[in-house]
C-alpha cells in the first residue's frame, strides 16, 4: 500500500482523495510487532505524533526515522515516515524511501511519482519513461500523462515533444493544461515567436494564473535577449508584475522560466495542487506541491502553493517554514511577505508581524502595496490612528488619476473604529464615490450612519443597494435588517436576521441582532439561545460583558445597539 491517491477529472475539476495509508493515518498506532520489539520506537513514534499535532513537521520525521532505525523491518513505518518525509518536503528522506518502498515491493502510485521526480531530476530518461508507464498501469493522472510525455520527449531528444499533446480534446479542463504546456514547451525549444502567439490568449486578464504565465513569456523573452519586448509584457497594476517589470528595466535575470523537462513536470505538478486545493483535497495536493519544490525549488509558485496547502490543513509554521523557499528579490517576495504576516498573526505573533509590515514599508521603494499591508497589521493590532496614517501613505502614493476606493474605505474604517466620525464620514463618501457598484462600501457607510442614528433614509437607501447587489451576504443582510429594526419593524428585521444566519452561523454580531430581535417581540428563550451562540465566537470583552447583562437580565434600554 502507499499514501493511497485518486486523481482524476471529474466534471472539468480535479479530484484528489487519501485513503487505506492516508495521510491521517500517519496518527494511527505504530504495529504491535514494533512495540514489542523496541519500546525506543514506540516512544520515538509517540513523539513524532505529538510533534505532528504540534505543527512540527520537521521533529516529527527525525521521531519517525528513530523508530525506524530501531524497527527497520516494519513495513507500515516506513510507509507512514515516506508520507510525512513528503509533507514536510524532506527531498533526500523522500527519494530514499522511495527506492526502499520500491526495492521492498511496496510501491504505489505515490511512490511512482516521487521515483518519477527524482529520474527526471537527475536526466535518468529511460528510466523515467519505464516509471511513467507504469502510471498509466494505475488508471489514475491519465488527462494528464500527455503532458508528461511531452516533457520526457524533450529530455529524451529522440521525439517531437509536441507530439503527445497535439491530440488531447474531450475535456476543457485537459485541452486547458495542453495548451499551457504547448506554449512553455514552444519556448523551450526555442520556438520563441510561435510560442509568443500560443501565450496570447492564455495571459489576457489579471487572474493568478495569466500573471504566472505571463511571467513565464518574459523570462523566456529575457533569455532571448528580447528585453523591450519582455518589459512591454509586464505591464498593469499587478504587484507582482511591476517587480518584475523592474527588474527586467534593471538587468536583472527573471527566474521565473520553463526551459528544461524538470522545470515543466514542476509547473504541471503546482497547477495540479493548487486545483486540488480549490476542490478542498489540500492534504493529497500538499504531496504534488512538495514535488514540484523538488523538481524547481526557484519557482516561487511551488513555495506559495505548498505554503497555502499546509496552512489550509492547519499547519501556520510548517507554511511559514516553506515561504522560506522563495527569495527576497523574486517578483513574488512582497506576496509571500504578505502571507507570512498573515501566519503570524494566525499564530498570534502580532509583534513578529507588526515588525515585518514596518520593515517592508521603511525599505527603498516601498509603495502602495507595503503601506496598506502595514496600515492592516496596525488595524488589527488595534492602533487606528496609526494605521489611518499608513492607509494616508498609501493614498500619496497612488496615481492621483487612478484613486483607489478602498484605500478610502479603510482610512475612514480605522477612523470610525477610533470614533472620529468627522474624519471618517469624508473617507467613507469618498470610497463611495469612486466605487458606487461596490456592495461593501455602500454597506459600510450605510452602516455606519444607521450605527449613529444619522441620516436614516440615506443610511437605507445606501443598505437596500448594497444588499441588491449582493443578496446572499450575511453582513449586508445583518445590516439590512438592522434597518427595520431600528425602524420598530421588528417582524421584518427577524425574517432578514435568520436569513443572515443561515449565511453566517458563527458571526456573533448576527447572533446579537437576531436576539434583540427576538426579546422585542417576546420570544424571551430564543432571545438567550441566539445571545448564546453569539458568545461562542465573540472576543472583545466588553461585547462578553454585554451578551451575559443580556442573558441574565433581558434587553436593557440602550444596550441593543451590538458592534
Amino acid at each position: 500500500m502507499s499514501i493511497g491517491w485518486c486523481l482524476k477529472v471529474a466534471v472539468g475539476r480535479i479530484i484528489l482523495t487519501c485513503s487505506a495509508v492516508a495521510l491521517m493515518a500517519l496518527g494511527a498506532p505504530l504495529s504491535a510487532a514494533a512495540v514489542q520489539q523496541d519500546f525506543g520506537a514506540w516512544r520515538a513514534y509517540m513523539r513524532g505524533r505529538v510533534a505532528i499535532s504540534q505543527d512540527r513537521l520537521g521533529e516529527a520525521v527525525r521521531q519517525f526515522q528513530t523508530a525506524l532505525q530501531a524497527s527497520e523491518h516494519d513495513r507500515i513505518l516506513r510507509q507512514r515516515t515516506f508520507g510525512l518525509a513528503l509533507l514536510s518536503g524532506d527531498e533526500k528522506l523522500s527519494f530514499e524511501l522511495a527506492r526502499a518502498l520500491e526495492k521492498a515491493g511496496q510501491s504505489g502510485f505515490d511512490t511512482r511519482l516521487v521515483l518519477l521526480a527524482q529520474a527526471v531530476q537527475d536526466k535518468e530518461w529511460d528510466r523515467a519513461v519505464e516509471i511513467r508507464n507504469g502510471l498509466s498501469k494505475e488508471n489514475q493522472l491519465l488527462f494528464a500523462l500527455p503532458v508528461i510525455d511531452s516533457w520526457l520527449a524533450l529530455g529524451r531528444g529522440k521525439d517531437d515533444p509536441l507530439a503527445p499533446i497535439a491530440g488531447v480534446g474531450g475535456n476543457a479542463l485537459a485541452e486547458s493544461y495542453a495548451a499551457e504546456h504547448r506554449a512553455f514547451l514552444l519556448g523551450a525549444t526555442g520556438r520563441t515567436d510561435d510560442a509568443m502567439a500560443a501565450f496570447q490568449p492564455l495571459i489576457t486578464g489579471e487572474t493568478g494564473r495569466a500573471t504566472r504565465i505571463r511571467l513565464v513569456a518574459a523570462a523566456m523573452l529575457q533569455r532571448k535577449g528580447r528585453k523591450e519586448e519582455a518589459a512591454a509584457l509586464l505591464t498593469g497594476r499587478d504587484p507582482v508584475i511591476r517587480a518584475a517589470h523592474a527588474m527586467v528595466q534593471g538587468g536583472k535575470r527573471l527566474r521565473t522560466g520553463i526551459a528544461t523537462p524538470a522545470e515543466g513536470m514542476a509547473e504541471l505538478f503546482v497547477r495540479l495542487a493548487a486545483d486540488a486545493g480549490r476542490d478542498h483535497t489540500s492534504q493529497a495536493g500538499l504531496v504534488i506541491a512538495r514535488l514540484a519544490t523538488f523538481l524547481a525549488p526557484q519557482n516561487a509558485e511551488t513555495w506559495l502553493v505548498t505554503a497555502s496547502l499546509l496552512a489550509d490543513d492547519d499547519k501556520p509554521q510548517a507554511a511559514l517554514d516553506a515561504l522560506a523557499g522563495i527569495s527576497p528579490t523574486d517578483p513574488f517576495a512582497a506576496q509571500a511577505t504578505g502571507f507570512r504576516i498573515s501566519l503570524l498573526q494566525r499564530l498570534n505573533r502580532q509583534a513578529e508581524a507588526l515588525g515585518i509590515a514596518q520593515a517592508a514599508a521603511a525599505a527603498a521603494g516601498a509603495g502602495v502595496p507595503e503601506w496598506s499591508q502595514l496600515g492592516d497589521v496596525l488595524n488589527m493590532a488595534e492602533l487606528h490612528e496609526d494605521a489611518a496614517r499608513a492607509y494616508a501613505r498609501a493614498i500619496e502614493l497612488t496615481p492621483s488619476d487612478q484613486p483607489d476606493w478602498r484605500l478610502y474605505l479603510l482610512r475612514g474604517g480605522a477612523y470610525e473604529r477610533l470614533g472620529d466620525w468627522t474624519r471618517a464620514e469624508p473617507d467613507l463618501r469618498r470610497a463611495v464615490a469612486l466605487a458606487p457598484d461596490e456592495a461593501v462600501a455602500l454597506n459600510y457607510l450605510g452602516y455606519a450612519l444607521l450605527d449613529r442614528g444619522l441620516k436614516l433614509e440615506e443610511a437605507q437607501r445606501l443598505i437596500e443597494n448594497a444588499s441588491a447587489k449582493r443578496p446572499g451576504d450575511g453582513a449586508i443582510t445583518d445590516s439590512l435588517a438592522w434597518v427595520h429594526y431600528r425602524r420598530g419593524n421588528f417582524a421584518r428585521a427577524i425574517d432578514l436576521l435568520e436569513q443572515a444566519v443561515q449565511l453566517e452561523p458563527a458571526e456573533p454580531t448576527i447572533n446579537e441582532h437576531l436576539g434583540d430581535a427576538y426579546w422585542q417581540v417576546g420570544r424571551r428563550y430564543e432571545a438567550r439561545y441566539s445571545w448564546r451562540a453569539a458568545m461562542v465566537g465573540a472576543e472583545e470583552e466588553d461585547v462578553l460583558a454585554r451578551l451575559r447583562r443580556k442573558i441574565d437580565f433581558g434587553l436593557a434600554a440602550g444596550d441593543d445597539s451590538a458592534q
